[in-house]
């Protein structure tokens, strides 16, 4: 399967980016890229996925030790900050804490990048989830993603995101952002066939779905 076999990139081990990581090698990935250039904090602790002995270790390698402790595979970790396009692709899980930093590595390494097949990104607030697919080399694709966004100082009243999180709405998140994707791959990437944004509703217990029109 494309899980399976094919490089996976996660850009941000945090609250959703390290319980991704280790969903998608439960699953089965095996290329597993991890990006990231922040350290384990005790602060981490409660909504990611890190443990005690972690603190003090940059992150991607505190999950690299996690999947291979866990899952017994190896993954590579990246620790430094995504610039370009280059190193990346076919698949890419943007999954950063700020708006501002997923409009930059949007800009710059991912919007046109001819070697990403698809993006899949999130946000989440303590109320809801959002999970999007996108793929960066469509025009209706790109222009529906870029209207969703928002400023840094706007995201925390807004359905833009939020850096607020605990770890139900994160690992549930997580999870839905692996069974798109693995949806996807089961389609073969037919996107006629995959919704490009999920919404979930932690309290209401409601799924909603959209999907750009063609």
């Amino acid at each position: 399967s494309t899980i399976l076999n094919t490089k996976l990139d996660i850009i941000g081990c945090g609250a959703t980016g390290s319980h991704a990581g280790f969903f998608l090698a439960q699953v089965g990935a095996r290329n597993i890229n991890f990006w990231d250039f922040d350290t384990v904090m005790p602060h981490n602790i409660p909504n990611q996925l890190f443990r005690m002995e972690d603190i003090g270790k940059p992150k991607v390698e505190a999950m690299k030790n996690i999947i291979e402790d866990v899952v017994g595979f190896p993954s590579f970790a990246h620790n430094e900050k995504v610039c370009s396009q280059s190193g990346l692709g076919p698949y890419v899980f943007l999954l950063v804490d700020t708006m501002s930093g997923r409009k930059e590595i949007w800009k710059n390494c991912i919007k046109g990048n001819r070697a990403i097949k698809a993006m899949v990104e999130t946000r989440m607030s303590s109320q809801y989830c959002k999970i999007y697919l996108i793929d960066p080399n469509n025009p209706k694709h790109c222009q529906y993603w870029e209207d969703t966004l928002c400023d840094d100082s706007q995201a925390e009243l807004s359905s833009c995101g939020t850096s607020m999180s605990i770890e139900t709405v994160a690992a549930t998140t997580a999870a839905l952002a692996v069974r798109i994707f693995d949806h996807f791959c089961d389609n073969q990437g037919d996107w006629n066939q995959i919704p490009n944004e999920l919404m979930f509703s932690p309290g209401s217990l409601q799924l909603f779905s959209d999907k750009i029109k063609a």
